[in-house]
């Protein structure tokens, strides 16, 4: 119940959020001319649209890096806190459960605009290779918390909000804010398949939200399937440790196996975004 209720304590705050941004929306449009008659909404019709906006030969490099970086949103809001709460233990499981997402979509998310700046300041292609770079980079930090771990004597894995997960999640932060000048190089490429000045360029935004969110969703449901793959597997076989645990307690090898399913996962689709994005033409990435 403790857990549950600080859980819980988060989400007035998110509430706040959502209510404050559902204003500037309304202020924002309440001037809008109208467009004349509206046809009548239709699921279908805009999936079909979408689905064929997105699948144009000039945006088709651009749907695997999309759908491969959607996946993760989704993923990790959903599976990572999930896994999180169930691995940890003590009096700060809600709070460990938490973190480690808010630390790492912050990472994510905050420097994308700048790394959008420094897009057109310079060029697309040299942000490519900051954001591809951020995969060595994250590698190197995990390395180099893994070390510190051992130099200090602490387990590699708490129960609990200890220096040993803040160091690591601060040792994965570096990496994840280079990476995140893909996100930019993205949105600017998908940017310069739309006609300005036509009905084109809301129909290229309307087939990007769609794959944004099919992207979340297929991350979320094939996710899971991985995830509870590992974790059936360890229940028949053992493979990552023993099964058995103390009351009140998470069996080791219960807890290795959802963790490595959930980064196997997430490192699939890490791999995905970067191959997708070395694959969009040169003449998207170029101010020519």
């Amino acid at each position: 119940k403790t857990q549950a209720r600080r859980i819980a304590f988060t989400y007035p705050f998110l509430s706040i959020i959502l209510f404050v941004a559902a204003l500037l929306i309304i202020y924002a449009i309440k001037n809008t001319p109208e467009q004349g008659e509206v046809a009548p909404f239709s699921i279908k019709e805009d999936m079909a649209l979408a689905a064929n906006v997105m699948l144009d030969e000039k945006r088709k490099p651009l749907l695997v890096p999309w759908l491969a970086l959607a996946a993760m949103i989704g993923s990790v809001s959903l599976w990572g806190p999930s896994i999180a709460f169930r691995t940890e233990g003590g009096e700060d499981r809600a709070i460990s459960a938490l973190l480690p997402v808010i630390i790492i979509v912050v990472a994510l998310a905050l420097p994308a605009p700048l790394w959008g700046k420094y897009a057109d300041t310079h060029d697309r292609r040299s942000a490519l290779n900051f954001g591809v770079a951020g995969l060595p980079i994250l590698l190197i930090g995990v390395v180099v918390w893994v070390i510190g771990v051992d130099l200090i004597g602490e387990p590699i894995f708490q129960k609990d909000i200890s220096f040993t997960n803040i160091s690591l999640l601060f040792s994965v932060v570096p990496g994840i804010m280079f990476f995140s000048a893909l996100v930019p190089v993205m949105m600017g490429a998908l940017g310069d398949t739309a006609e300005q000045g036509s009905h084109e360029d809301g129909r290229v935004m309307s087939g990007y939200h769609f794959i944004i969110a099919g992207g979340e969703i297929i991350g979320i449901l094939i996710g899971g399937l991985v995830i509870g793959f590992f974790a059936l597997l360890q229940s028949f076989t053992g493979l990552f440790g023993t099964n058995s645990a103390e009351e009140g307690e998470i069996a080791v090898g219960q807890s290795n196996a959802l963790m490595f399913g959930f980064g196997l996962f997430e490192l699939i689709l890490i791999f995905l975004v970067v191959r997708g994005v070395m694959k969009i033409p040169h003449q998207e990435l170029s101010d020519d």
